[in-house]
């Protein structure tokens, strides 16, 4: 019995090196194995930690972590009163409709309308920084607490059906 186990031992090793060989790997031994195969989940991990962090930056001042992903407040809007941020919106929200008759007519003349999107994009979002630096310069809502309102601004239209996402409507309806 000890020459059939010796020859399976043998076998299993001979076909580790193939496999290895053909990943251009040398034979390395159970634990290198296992040091590599450690070392490649951290390699996955890192390069995943590094993707998420290419969308952040630190404030050192703040000592802070910032996600440029989500909107920021603009010191622009910091010591603004009602009145001109309230003048400031209207402004922005009439570029927003230029912009959308822009491709409105331009859809309708020759179906191209990408320049115009990016444009109504990049208004959109800068309404978006806008109403964000009102929340947090003009009424002291942080960060947590613009995710509260947001939160239950969701879950209202949620309620309604105005989400579009059935399962997650479903699931809720579930838990009340």
């Amino acid at each position: 019995m000890g020459w059939l186990a010796e020859r399976l031992e043998q076998n299993q090793k001979e076909a580790l090196a193939k496999a290895f060989k053909a990943d251009g790997l040398q034979m390395l031994s159970i634990e290198r194995k296992s040091e590599m195969q450690i070392l490649r989940e951290e390699n996955e991990w890192l390069s995943m930690v590094l993707r998420d962090c290419e969308n952040k930056r630190v404030n050192v001042q703040k000592k802070c972590v910032i996600d440029m992903t989500r909107p920021q407040p603009c010191t622009e809007f910091m010591d603004v009163s009602v009145m001109e941020l309230t003048a400031k919106l209207v402004e922005k929200t009439h570029e927003v409709i230029q912009k959308a008759a822009i491709i409105s007519k331009s859809a309708a003349d020759s179906g191209e309308s990408h320049d115009a999107e990016v444009d109504i994009a990049e208004k959109l979002t800068g309404l978006i920084t806008f109403c964000t630096s009102w929340l947090h310069y003009g009424l002291g809502y942080d960060e947590h607490l613009r995710g509260e309102v947001q939160i239950r601004l969701n879950e209202k239209n949620l309620r309604r059906g105005n989400i579009g996402d059935d399962a997650a409507l479903s699931i809720r309806q579930e838990e009340e």
